[in-house]
């Protein structure tokens, strides 16, 4: 049917063929092979050059089909546009440098709760919430959580609960949770839970503790080497100790800054426990028989008849009359 034909009778019905792809039912002078046609019962196609590209109506509102992709249909619950193509196929938003490319996903509560958005100008690619106390999954194998971000943009991999800012979740360890203190990264298993930091032989494996003042303040380091692998647990601050404690930080042991080791000592001197002595002490004067080698707690100073003892506070021996 010709396009003037349409304007021949303007207040009433125009009733056109029905048509195929190959010649539709309203088509072109100079292009017969396109234009639209009845496909069947409230079902009207675009053709292009006698091929079928846009089918309104068939199974879906919209289908846009560059070619056949197969026997497959799709979901009922997302098909008011569908896109089919024998090869690769695809949907583009195009827009200035400057601009969001974007799809945004809405309801009459919210028209924008969620929303994909790229800006060239700050090369970013947005996947975001826009509804208070929204929460944003990423999903794998038949729908299943696989990484939660909750509202306070607390991270759970493997759960949809995190107990703080990142949650890496195997399995329910029990009625636990994390300490409010120390839960930047929590671990829970049903199992054994662990976490491993691996590095090439000829490095180190670390973990560092720092603050404001001191961004290296302590560490704990791993270091292999075939002749003699170490494992370090070390102060890096010049006045730093390394204290041991038991029962909620009673202290058990403490080695200062100097490597002195003492049991049970704190801030105020030593308690009850016992002391090492530091190999720089050396034999205390007139102690027979022994060498700086051979190091005691306790001397006899034969020459002078005194018990011979280590002060760690003057870093001196002192003798002791013997009655």
């Amino acid at each position: 049917m010709a396009w003037e034909d349409l304007f021949k009778n303007p207040g009433g019905v125009v009733n056109a063929p029905d048509g195929t792809a190959l010649a539709p039912g309203i088509s072109f002078d100079s292009d017969l092979d396109s234009g639209f046609y009845r496909i069947g019962a409230n079902n009207i196609g675009l053709s292009l050059g006698g091929v079928l590209k846009v089918d309104f109506g068939t199974t879906t509102p919209v289908h846009i089909k560059s070619g056949s992709a197969g026997a497959v249909v799709a979901n009922v619950l997302h098909d008011d546009l569908v896109i089919e193509n024998s090869a690769e196929s695809g949907l583009s938003i195009l827009s200035p440098d400057n601009l969001n490319s974007s799809i945004h996903f809405g309801s009459p509560t919210a028209n924008s709760g969620a929303f994909l958005s790229w800006r060239h100008a700050f090369n970013n690619f947005v996947v975001g919430t826009n509804n208070a106390n929204a929460t944003l999954e990423l999903r794998s194998d038949v729908n299943v959580t696989a990484v939660h971000v909750d509202a306070s943009q607390n991270v759970g991999i493997g759960t949809t609960a995190p107990d703080g800012r990142l949650h890496v979740h195997t399995g329910t360890a029990g009625a636990v949770s994390a300490g409010s203190n120390a839960d930047d990264l929590v671990i829970e298993n049903s199992a054994s839970a662990g976490l491993s930091i691996l590095c090439p032989d000829a490095d180190d494996g670390a973990v560092q503790f720092g603050t404001p003042a001191d961004s290296v303040g302590a560490d704990i380091v791993w270091s292999y080497d075939a002749s003699t692998p170490v494992f370090h647990v070390r102060t890096r601050d010049s006045n730093g100790e390394l204290r041991l404690s038991t029962a909620d930080t009673v202290l058990a042991m403490t080695i200062d800054k100097s490597q002195n080791i003492f049991g049970k000592v704190g801030t105020t001197g030593m308690t009850d426990g016992f002391i090492f002595i530091p190999a720089a002490a050396g034999v205390p004067s007139g102690a027979v028989g022994l060498t700086t080698a051979t190091l005691a707690a306790l001397y006899y100073d034969t020459t002078n008849d005194k018990i011979m003892v280590y002060d760690h506070v003057a870093n001196s021996w002192l003798g002791v009359a013997v009655a």
